[in-house]
């Protein structure tokens, strides 16, 4: 069994649970976008385009892509980058990394020479239905009923950072 990894803060993890995948910043944005009333007759190519502005002028033209329309993740040679990611979040409520097992429906968009590389790229969302792993950094234990809870119909191992 072949795993990739995403590092986050606990929020966006239980969020990524509620949606039942990890969406690209953009895709995040987009959803922001639909909840706000003044927004809500906008149709979704106009708040695509909205939110691709905004994106860009947060990174470079050259970064678009990879940072702002894909989730990033990581093989597991590489484990560290995405614990990295979970521990940016331990002056908030904590960090997690999830661990997908690689599927079908990863390696159709996954490039050929994946294992190679020490990240990958999926565009705009990835469901994670493959989850297989959750590990957890210090100050996220005091929030892991509800990343469990959040988390449950998946039954991954849980690991402590």
């Amino acid at each position: 069994m072949k795993l990739v990894y995403h590092g986050t803060s606990v929020s966006s993890a239980i969020e990524i649970a509620i949606d039942g995948a990890i969406l690209s910043p953009w895709d995040q944005q987009i959803k922001d976008y639909k909840r706000i009333e003044c927004l809500k007759s906008m149709s979704t190519p106009e708040l695509e385009e909205i939110a691709l502005e905004d994106a860009k002028s947060l990174f470079g033209d050259h970064e678009v892509e990879h940072r702002v329309k894909s989730i990033s993740l990581v093989t597991a040679k590489y484990f560290s980058i995405a614990e990295d990611y979970a521990r940016h979040s331990e002056q908030s409520a904590g960090g997690v990394v999830l661990g997908f097992e690689v599927d079908r429906s990863l390696l159709k968009v996954f490039p050929k020479d994946w294992e190679w590389r020490g990240s990958v790229y999926v565009p705009r969302k990835m469901r994670i239905k493959s989850l297989r792993e959750i590990h957890i950094s210090p100050k996220a234990r005091l929030h892991e009923s509800k990343i469990m809870e959040a988390y449950a119909r998946y039954h991954p191992r849980i690991f402590y950072i």
